[in-house]
């Protein structure tokens, strides 16, 4: 009788187990985000792009320096003649602020839309994301992109692997959240 009782509440506690680590798993997910309830695969390589030193709206240097990382999903892929994306898929973008010259520091980075052209060291000016873009197709980037007002971005690199984490709010008061752990080119 104790043999059948054990092996009844082992079979009844299995399903509560793989809901446990279905939960876990996601949680810990490389290489995705979130936004307005679905999930999305980031492809292990996105780029990064130097602009040198950030200017004011008067053209006066402001002390710090502009890295801009694109983050795209594997649907995305880089022709081998042109060197641009092809394809439809989603892209994050950040505008990231550091006042180290040589390069992105290591940190958390915080947005702040309202910079009135002094881009602030570890601050995001901006951040953003489009859904189904198609970088061929005749709508810019900017045309389709949510743009994020709060939230941050912690940038980690070690060697040549980026470790990204993001939680973010976009204008619409949806939730952008995920990370990367990859090489940015």
């Amino acid at each position: 009788m104790r043999k059948l009782v054990v092996i009844l509440l082992w079979t009844l506690s299995l399903p509560f187990l793989f809901v446990a680590c279905d939960d876990e798993e996601k949680k810990d997910a490389v290489n995705t985000f979130t936004y307005d309830g679905r999930t999305y695969t980031i492809a292990n390589r996105g780029f990064i792009e130097y602009f040198g030193q950030n200017e004011n709206f008067n053209g006066q240097l402001v002390g710090t320096y502009n890295y801009d990382i694109n983050l795209v999903s594997t649907d995305l892929t880089v022709n081998p003649t042109t060197g641009n994306l092809d394809g439809t898929g989603e892209v994050l973008y950040f505008w990231l602020n550091t006042s180290n010259p040589s390069a992105l520091a290591n940190g958390t980075y915080t947005v702040n839309v309202n910079t009135n052209g002094t881009y602030p060291a570890n601050s995001i000016t901006p951040a953003a994301l489009a859904i189904d873009f198609q970088p061929t197709g005749t709508a810019q980037f900017e045309d389709v992109a949510i743009l994020a007002v709060l939230g941050t971005a912690t940038i980690n690199k070690s060697g040549d692997e980026y470790t990204i984490t993001f939680d973010l709010t976009a204008s619409n008061n949806k939730k952008i959240k995920g990370n990367f752990k990859g090489t940015l080119d």
